[in-house]
């Protein structure tokens, strides 16, 4: 029997390593010959399976997904695998063995940021104190390690977590840069500033990075500790940790950096009024001249450039002033055309399959990209082929995308999300202005939801509340479903919580009892909001993270109840109660899970026939009753949410019995409703229903089924009153005004309707404004290339091409319209959220306002950059939605992180105006100065001083934002100077045609015509008479957008009357019947 061939191939691994290039730098032949060496090594003693390395594959492409500007996943990865501390280890070994006595270094960790504010000596790096922290001083100096003298102009950054253990970008409710700064050493080479004692934390759980330690059944948690980097020309840069001695892991770090020299005491500090404790910390720099050398060094001619004896990339010369940029670069340089790259996988999906989409277009491709998903084909009249009318229909933008949620998973969410709308603005912001606050977000790619709290022990016997108290939490849980979830006759179900309230507590709970403890779960968790964990009943150790709120024991004790009865037995307890837990859980910001369970209640409500109004008309009417008010209570849940995370309904009034279809047609032109479909809240789910299947799912919208619906609307307003009574939200008669109950329920149905226009014109706005956008970049690289003459014909011409304006305000051009009817639904819509937050007594929580509110600020914000803030007053309507979600988030997560997108959506809009501004100035003051010229520009002392205030103005307007577009425009935009790639061009002259013997138009100084004679002369300007204003007393001057007087066509005129958009043809006009 012959020898068995070999296992692997002996000469594999050195077939990879030689078939690196004679020009690779030497170290970094070193270091990846015994990388990859040891990798394969490593795979053959595991034997290494190809799921596995797959898996690992998942694993470090999940970290690139989860790093950007202001984390780094993957340094927290080897940070976890000690990869990082053991480098860190090898450093100091060096220096120790150099005869350095610098203070120890240790890891920078994933948090560090490179815009840390300079500040003060004695500044307070806390912006916004917890109650349970403990301020400390924190002071010392910095000195040479050699000579102990002190060192001036030392940096310090400093950085620390907060109290609940996370770093500012991670905590949405922090400050940005909060617990971040920089100092510098003065003359004596003392540095000092307040922050906060530090806290020990766990590392991230949600990337890569915590999936390894849940691998390796280790815990998450680090010391206490500040992270700390000291620069100062002429001595080794340190990056370092100091720890707090009083902390628990310091022997066991999650992360393996503490080192003995770096552990601190904290000590009393007197007659101080910020702080009670102080730490003395001074720090020692190894001066470069130092005899370690780090054999990195080696590492020179890297793709990052030479590196100098610091370390530092690309500058030789050692007298240069280090900056801590360049001090980190080798080590954290990354590459920057990724780092804006989508976490999320886009998902550009047809209707019919899953073709994923490529990477993300271009700026000039986005609108073209996003709006014209199916190309638009011209045939022969004979051909036989369709020929696609753009005047039909505007397609859906396609925005469906894949998101991250807090464990790490990728959870879907579709066109009519909330979210995807969010990002496309996102999109189309970015290319109007730049990178901003809205675009660098660091959740932008996350789904931020609150995670589930720590389950109790099955079994525990959960406190019952006094019959008075359950009387109150239910009637707050009825304030906060009415108008939305109708599972139970109002009198019934506060009697029955009563009479269980007051049962001894000995009684067992029965099977009805899992829907009493869901009701005061919901009641407590809107009466209580945040304060929820000051109720103590329960036994709910308040200091304790993640333990649950009362309302989160009422709910578990409820979920366990209806587990152990109903999960294998559809009845319409059964429902009630997943639907119970379902508005739960939107209350409490989980949305996913919401939408899981309600998929339990669904599925039970088919089974037991509650969407056949046929089979509830055969039970006695009580029975028929409850089914009937079921139905309608997972009909609104479900559109809800179908709608906010856009994913397909799960329920259907079409061949439910209620509603029908055409027998031939079968379409919605000819729908029959009856019986209980006089609800206003059914009528209003079958116009969310019609829209996210014929708009959504087919991912365009014409104007015919616009009309369609519009005729449903008319309908449900004119059946309002009706409705209202059927949904037991009338007011009943003689009654002086509407009970608190009856107003939430009608803003609720009011804020569902104003949602329904916005998704249904939504695709008309988009298209609107992202096609002006896209006008205007055109428009500027034309002027760029000084290929548009001063009267502005070439715009007007590449305008025409382009498409419709958005300033258009004919009744006929059904795309300004539908566009407006988006933007007054929005404005609407916060109007009424507005007046109910500030009514006495509503209850803290209430999602349907809040995501009314936010969905109507996206509309307002994006509409800005369409400059229709010029017909509507979207700045104070934006500010006001603000309020509101800012009123909102003093309980609920959800407002909290809507109130920061839509500030970020507001600084960029205040940026678009501005730019805007500029511009309008600018083309202006080049009307007038091709007329009177331009003293400014032909005095040689002038523009100095000009350029030199304009620079202090600019400075300080764009601290945050370079101005990238208006200098390719080539002005200087504070002072009217232009930039020489703009020549100014010849005067032009105003010609009259008029006889010879005359004057031409004689003007008193009052800006009357002189003699009756001359005002019946008839004179022309190049392009228009006094006898073609007549039309355009509205139009303003130069596209302004501001309204003229009605006075405007006697007045003279120095520049043309017409804007850029007054001659285009609208695509989607409507057509005359």
């Amino acid at each position: 029997m012959g020898s068995a061939a070999p296992k692997y191939d002996p000469n594999f691994t050195q077939h990879v390593i030689d078939a690196t290039g004679p020009k690779a730098n030497p170290r970094v032949k070193e270091v990846l010959s015994s990388l990859i060496r040891h990798l394969h090594d490593w795979a053959r003693e595991v034997d290494l399976t190809a799921d596995e390395w797959m898996e690992g594959v998942n694993m470090i492409n999940w970290s690139g997904q989860m790093s950007d500007e202001k984390r780094n996943e993957g340094q927290l990865m080897c940070d976890v695998l000690g990869i990082e501390s053991l480098v860190d280890e090898i450093t100091y070994k060096k220096a120790a063995e150099a005869a350095d006595v610098a203070t120890a270094s240790a890891i920078l960790g994933p948090f560090f940021r490179h815009d840390h504010p300079t500040l003060p000596k004695g500044a307070n790096i806390s912006h916004d104190t917890p109650a349970d922290a403990e301020p400390v001083y924190m002071h010392g100096k910095v000195m040479c390690a050699k000579t102990k003298k002190p060192l001036k102009g030392a940096t310090i950054d400093v950085w620390e977590c907060s109290t609940n253990g996370y770093y500012e970008q991670q905590d949405p409710n922090q400050k940005d840069l909060n617990l971040r700064g920089k100092f510098e050493t003065d003359e004596n080479g003392e540095y000092a500033y307040y922050a906060i004692r530090p806290t020990p934390y766990p590392i991230p759980y949600d990337g890569p990075a915590g999936k390894l330690l849940q691998l390796l059944d280790r815990h998450p948690y680090r010391p206490a500790h500040i992270h700390l980097i000291v620069l100062v020309e002429g001595y080794k840069p340190i990056t370092t940790q100091i720890f707090d001695k009083d902390s628990p892991y310091l022997d066991d770090d999650s992360v393996f950096a503490v080192k003995d020299s770096l552990v601190v005491d904290f000590v009393p500090l007197e007659g101080d009024k910020t702080a009670k404790k102080q730490l003395k910390y001074d720090i020692m720099m190894a001066p470069l001249d130092s005899k370690s050398e780090d054999d990195g060094q080696q590492f020179q001619q890297n793709s990052y450039g030479e590196v100098n004896d610091a370390g530092m990339p690309g500058d030789t010369d050692p007298s240069r002033r280090l900056t801590l940029d360049n001090a980190l670069a080798v080590d954290l340089a990354r590459d920057t055309t990724t780092k804006d790259a989508e976490i999320a996988i886009e998902s550009l999906l047809e209707l019919s399959g899953g073709r994923s989409a490529a990477r993300t277009p271009t700026l000039e491709a986005i609108p073209d990209m996003m709006f014209n998903p199916h190309p638009i084909t011209h045939a022969d009249p004979g051909s036989g082929v369709d020929v696609q009318d753009p005047a039909s229909r505007a397609p859906v933008p396609k925005l469906a995308r894949l998101l991250k949620d807090g464990h790490g998973k990728f959870i879907f969410v579709g066109d009519s999300s909330n979210l995807a709308f969010v990002q496309n603005i996102r999109r189309l912001v970015k290319a109007e202005i730049g990178e901003s606050g809205l675009t660098r977000d660091p959740l932008r790619h996350a789904m931020v939801e609150v995670n589930a709290s720590i389950p109790l022990p099955k079994g525990r016997k959960v406190k019952r509340p006094s019959a008075s108290e359950a009387r109150n939490l239910v009637r707050h849980y009825l304030l906060a479903s009415s108008g939305f979830i109708d599972l139970f006759e109002q009198g019934e179900i506060l009697e029955s919580v009563s009479r269980w309230a007051a049962l001894p507590e000995k009684e067992e709970d029965g099977i009805e009892a899992s829907i009493y403890y869901l009701v005061l779960a919901i009641g407590t968790q809107v009466k209580l909001g945040s304060e929820g964990r000051e109720v103590n009943e329960q036994g709910v150790s308040p200091g304790v993270d993640g333990a649950p709120s009362v309302a989160e024991v009422y709910l578990q004790r409820g979920r366990e109840l209806v587990a152990a009865s109903f999960m294998d037995d559809p009845s319409v307890m059964t429902i009630q109660s997943y639907a119970l837990i379902t508005f739960f859980m939107l209350t409490a910001c989980r949305r996913n899970g919401a939408f899981m369970l309600l998929g339990i209640a669904v599925r039970a409500a088919y089974a037991l026939g509650l969407h056949r109004g046929d089979i509830s008309r055969l039970f006695e009417q009580k029975e028929r009753e409850t089914r009937e008010r079921v139905w309608k209570s997972l009909r609104m849940l479900d559109l809800y949410m179908s709608a906010s995370l856009g994913r397909p309904p799960a329920t259907s009034e079409v061949d439910g019995g209620s509603v029908s279809w055409d027998a031939k047609s079968r379409d919605y032109e000819t729908i029959q409703m009856a019986g209980l479909n006089s609800s206003a809240m059914l009528r209003i789910c079958f116009i969310f229903e019609r829209i996210m299947n014929e708009v959504y799912c087919r991912r365009e919208v014409s104007v015919q089924l616009v009309e369609s619906i519009s005729r449903q609307y008319r309908d449900w307003t004119l059946q309002l009153p009706a409705g209202l009574h059927q949904d037991g939200l009338d007011q009943t008669p003689g009654s002086g005004s509407p009970t608190l109950q009856q107003t939430i329920g009608v803003a609720h149905l009011k804020s569902a309707y104003y949602w329904s226009i916005i998704l249904l014109t939504r695709p008309f706005l988009i298209f609107k404004v992202s096609g002006k956008l896209k006008r205007r970049r055109k428009q500027q690289q034309l002027h760029s290339n000084q290929q548009q003459s001063m009267t502005g014909g070439g715009e007007e011409e590449e305008e025409d091409k382009a498409g419709p304006a958005v300033a258009s305000g004919s009744s006929s051009e059904v795309t300004s319209t539908l566009s407006e009817a988006c933007i007054d639904a929005a404005l609407r819509s916060v109007e009424i959220a507005s007046d109910l937050v500030h009514t006495p007594g509503v209850p803290k929580r209430l999602f349907v306002v809040t995501n009314s509110s936010f969905v109507s600020a996206m509309v307002i914000g994006f509409s800005i950059f369409g400059d229709f803030d010029r017909n509507f007053p979207l700045l104070s309507s934006l500010d006001q939605a603000i309020s509101v979600l800012s009123v909102m988030a003093r309980d609920d997560p959800s407002a909290r992180r809507y109130e920061q997108i839509t500030g970020h959506l507001r600084d960029a809009a205040m940026e678009h105006i501005r730019r805007r501004e500029q511009r309008e100035l600018h083309r202006r003051r080049k009307d007038i100065h091709n007329i009177f010229g331009d003293p400014i520009k032909e005095t040689p002392e002038l523009p100095k001083l000009a350029d030199q205030n304009q620079n202090q103005n600019q400075n300080q307007m764009q601290q945050q934002q370079p101005m990238n577009d208006m200098m390719t425009q080539g002005f200087d935009t504070g002072f009217g100077i232009f930039n020489d790639a703009i020549q100014q061009q010849e005067p032009w002259s105003i010609n009259f045609d008029m006889p010879a013997e005359g004057r031409g138009p004689v003007l008193t100084t009052s800006g009357n015509l002189a003699d009756e004679a001359e005002a019946q002369q008839q004179f022309a300007f190049p392009t228009y008479g006094f006898d073609q204003l007549a039309g355009l007393n509205e139009v303003s001057p130069a596209g302004s957008g501001i309204p003229s007087l009605p006075s405007y066509a006697e007045e003279f005129p120095l520049f043309s009357l017409m804007t850029d958009y007054d001659q285009l043809q609208d695509p989607y006009q409507m057509g005359v019947t």
